[in-house]
């Protein structure tokens, strides 16, 4: 059973919807009364109990009518259902990728500022960082599609994980 995790909440901020019209109809935007999307979130420059003011169209026949809008200073702190901010799951691929060091390493260097353990460094930097990554690289898929029909060059991945995480190949 997960027991709940308690913070040292340092600073509390509350945002609201930024849009005065709605991005499909042109419609005023009205704000929420419930503060939604309570969490507290841990960034490398310590904790924040974030919150957060939904904007709802005002036209009934409009098609995102029923669509609740998040503030986009809330959304850029952390991931949905996510209490680490994106700094933290960006120092993780730094040093993971750029200054090879394994889990245990970054574990003992961001466990003197966030509270986090390792298993949950290990689960950020496959489920979070690589799928932004992905996301960042996807554009130049389409050219390396294009040149691998101009060339018959075949382009493969290997999804191998190695055991454990660590590099399989070292260089």
């Amino acid at each position: 059973m997960n027991t709940p995790k308690h913070y040292h909440t340092q600073e509390k901020r509350s945002f609201k919807c930024e849009l005065e019209r709605c991005p499909v109809c042109a419609q005023p935007m009205m704000l929420s009364n419930n503060v939604s999307g309570r969490k507290s979130v841990q960034t490398l420059e310590g904790t924040l109990r974030v919150s957060d003011r939904q904007g709802q169209c005002t036209n009934p026949q409009c098609s995102c009518y029923s669509k609740k809008w998040h503030s986009l200073q809330w959304q850029q702190l952390a991931p949905l259902h996510s209490s680490y901010g994106f700094d933290v799951i960006a120092r993780i691929g730094w040093l993971r990728q750029t200054e090879n060091m394994t889990f245990e390493c970054i574990h003992q260097e961001l466990s003197q500022r966030i509270l986090i353990s390792e298993t949950q460094v290990r689960h950020i930097y496959y489920y979070r960082y690589l799928p932004l990554v992905a996301c960042l690289l996807q554009p130049q898929w389409v050219e390396l599609e294009r040149i691998s029909k101009k060339s018959g060059l075949i382009l493969h991945l290997d999804g191998l994980a190695p055991e454990g995480g660590e590099p399989h190949i070292s260089g």
